[in-house]
């Protein structure tokens, strides 16, 4: 080959690859859905839908999931072995003597002989949890929700 095609390749090959690397994308711009501090702890990224939490026993699963008529929420007991799905609380039992709705809840806790339930409520954020709210229990022998324990109301 002669020395001036020889050349000629070699421009070419250096217009080529620097044309083919010179074009690497340019930074993003800084988005308003930037991940923050703040909206990793806001309620953005928390689990929706389903939660499941285990019995005691180990034989059964619990869940919080919408009551019937879509009015409030019910604790299901299921049954690990047979899926025997079974209402332990309903929306109507977490409903307070005189109030339109049940309780939204944040979370709950059983005694230890499953009798009573306390739950936490009217929560609101201090630093970044929810941990500052209203207490509520719920007896299941007697079927009464009493509340026990209650935000001062200038902390709300």
């Amino acid at each position: 080959m002669p020395r001036t095609t020889l050349r000629a390749l070699a421009l070419l090959q250096l217009t080529l690859a620097t044309a083919l690397f010179a074009q690497t994308p340019a930074a993003p711009a800084a988005s308003p859905a930037a991940l923050t501090v703040p909206r990793i702890f806001s309620s953005e990224f928390s689990a929706r839908g389903w939660a499941a939490a285990l019995d005691r026993g180990g034989t059964a699963f619990l869940t919080v999931e919408p009551a019937p008529g879509g009015r409030g929420r019910e604790i299901v007991r299921h049954e690990t072995a047979t899926d025997a799905r079974t209402v332990l609380v309903t929306a109507a039992q977490l409903t307070p003597p005189g109030a339109n709705a049940p309780l939204a809840f944040q979370s709950f806790a059983w005694s230890n002989d499953n009798t009573k339930l306390l739950l936490f409520t009217n929560t609101t954020k201090v630093w970044r949890l929810n941990t500052r709210g209203d207490y509520w229990v719920l007896d299941r022998t007697s079927n009464t929700l009493k509340q026990i324990g209650a935000m001062p109301r200038h902390r709300r």
